[in-house]
This record gives C-alpha cells, sequence and structure tokens, in this order.
C-alpha cells in the first residue's frame, strides 16, 4: 500500500470513527429527523463536564493532533443545544486533539435537545446493545 493511501486510511478511520457502527448510523438517520445545523463554535462554549477527562484515550488525541497539524479536515462533532448550553454528544477526543493545537473554534454539527434527552438517548442504545449481546451469549 503507498504511504497516501495508508495516510488516507488513516485518517478515513479516525475522522469517521464513529460512523462505521451500524448503530450510530440509524441514530444519525433518526437524528436527520431533527433540525440540525452546521456551525462553527467556539470551544470553551461547549459544555463537557458531564464527560470525565480520565475516558480520553490519548493515542486517539494524539491521531487527531497528527492529522490536524497534517491539514486533514475532521469530521464535524455533534452536540445538542438547548437553548443556552451546548453539550458534547460525539467529538470529545477531536475537541480535545483541537484545543491542544491552540485552535478555539471546531465544525459542529448543532441539534436541539437537552443534556437530559441526551443521556436518556445513550443509555437506550447501551440497553439496546447490551440485550444484544446478551442474547449473542445464551444461543
Amino acid at each position: 500500500m503507498s504511504r497516501v493511501s495508508a495516510r488516507q486510511k488513516n485518517s478515513s478511520k479516525l475522522s469517521n470513527d464513529a460512523n462505521t457502527n451500524g448503530a450510530w448510523k440509524r441514530e444519525r438517520e433518526k437524528a436527520s429527523d431533527r433540525k440540525q445545523e452546521l456551525k462553527t463554535l467556539e470551544i470553551k462554549k461547549i459544555r463537557l463536564d458531564f464527560q470525565p477527562p480520565d475516558n480520553l484515550i490519548e493515542s486517539t488525541v494524539e491521531e487527531y493532533i497528527r492529522l490536524i497539524k497534517r491539514g486533514d479536515k475532521l469530521s464535524p462533532i455533534r452536540v445538542r443545544f438547548d437553548g443556552t448550553n451546548y453539550f458534547c454528544e460525539d467529538g470529545f477526543h477531536r475537541i480535545e486533539a483541537t484545543r491542544r493545537t491552540g485552535r478555539k473554534n471546531i465544525a459542529a454539527e448543532v441539534f436541539p435537545g437537552t443534556l437530559e434527552e441526551m443521556e436518556a438517548e445513550f443509555q437506550e442504545k447501551f440497553l439496546r446493545r447490551l440485550k444484544k449481546e446478551l442474547n449473542r451469549e445464551n444461543r
């Protein structure tokens, strides 16, 4: 494989990492029914306080930093906006990498919704996934 192809593959893998999951694709289709807006947001305006920094995977952040420094464009993060606050739904690693490279803004898909709604949907997806895994194990 050529060096360019390997870069493209790695870049594509990281910038589209969440999109490879079938459940994620279905969730994005459901989300597309809601009004979505693509914006450039100031990182400092995005609420991250509900996500422990210990959950960040350093190697993933470092790879995003390499991609940003190389000039690659990362896919937009996903946030919910309740009229006052922006809550990060997907993109914690991309936000951290962007912040560490000294940038103040990041591209974001903005959806209406509250933190409570976002967490309830996450719990629902988690429980569905857990049920599915338990069913596989019991076969």
